[in-house]
């Protein structure tokens, strides 16, 4: 497993009509270029977006895990039929686990910081940028 602690985040692309994040990161002592994509994306949430933001690591939970830790995550946006609409949260919990849907946490050592709700996450080393 490549990794991706400490890694600078230099961008991000957000594609919507593809369902897909991917975050260009590099770590500067090595100049190590690394991407992580995200695919089969269902929503994401990010704050204090900065330059220089660094990962100190991103950790995965299942749907149900995640609730645990945050209960009131789906309150304020159910009104903006996010991620999508539904009836209830356990409509919601059964949708998102038929479409094998996980919250990636991300956690900064500086930085950017917040959660994606995808299918898989995959960790790539690149040559360089």
């Amino acid at each position: 497993m490549v990794d991706i602690h400490d890694n600078i985040i230099e961008s991000y692309l957000v594609d919507l009509e593809n369902r897909k994040i991917i975050f260009f990161t590099v770590f500067k002592t090595f100049q190590e270029f690394t991407t992580i994509e995200f695919s089969n994306v269902m929503g994401h949430l990010f704050s204090n977006q900065i330059k220089d933001s660094m990962i100190f690591d991103i950790e995965n939970y299942s749907v149900e895990e995640y609730l645990k830790i945050d209960n009131e995550l789906f309150d304020d946006i159910e009104l903006y039929d996010f991620p999508f609409k539904y009836n209830n949260e356990n409509e919601l919990i059964d949708i998102l686990n038929k479409n094998n849907q996980r919250f990636y946490i991300i956690n900064p050592s500086c930085g950017l910081y917040g959660w994606i709700l995808a299918e898989e996450m995959k960790i790539k080393m690149n040559e360089k940028k």
